[in-house]
């Protein structure tokens, strides 16, 4: 999936996702997470795929630029600010898969990743893959997101052996 729209810049992005960020502090602060509104207004911005490529749909954003509307961002709402930087920067992981991997996660233009790497689960090779378990207590926007990457060890002898990431769907 290719797009050849106009990249909005930086200060672009954070004037269009301001008003609702302020608008929504207090109940983020309140709900301990950020309001559905404020995760609509920083997809509807772009702001989730500034670090995704192209090919995907992204706005392959220099990681300066980048870092810099992550930081206007958190200036606003910290929370955002966060959610953002990670957010984007585990949208970039697939690109360590093979390319079906990115086609399949990044079909859908709003897809969300969050990550959960410690303490890694166990994978355990099966027919056709590997059965995952575990317990991930703690990934930043995983209420909001259809995939969370995660480490997960393999091994067939109950020791870590190896070190794999899977990705699970919501």
């Amino acid at each position: 999936m290719t797009t050849t729209s106009t990249a909005p810049t930086v200060d672009e992005m954070v004037a269009q996702v301001e008003p609702t960020l302020r608008q929504y502090t207090a109940q983020a602060e309140a709900d301990r997470r950020l309001a559905p509104e404020a995760i609509e207004a920083l997809h509807d911005a772009g702001v989730f795929r500034s670090m995704l490529p192209k090919a995907y749909g992204g706005l392959e954003m220099d990681p300066v630029c980048a870092l810099r509307l992550f930081e206007a961002i958190a200036c606003i709402d910290g929370a955002a600010g966060w959610i953002a930087a990670n957010q984007s920067g585990i949208s970039t992981l697939p690109m360590l898969f093979p390319a079906a991997c990115g086609d399949e996660l990044f079909a859908q233009p709003r897809t969300l990743l969050a990550g959960g790497w410690f303490p890694p689960g166990k994978a355990e090779p099966v027919q056709g893959g590997y059965r995952v378990s575990g317990q991930w207590a703690f990934a930043a926007a995983a209420t909001t997101r259809p995939g969370s990457p995660g480490r997960r060890s393999s091994s067939t002898t109950g020791r870590p052996s190896s070190v794999r990431t899977a990705i699970r769907p919501r």
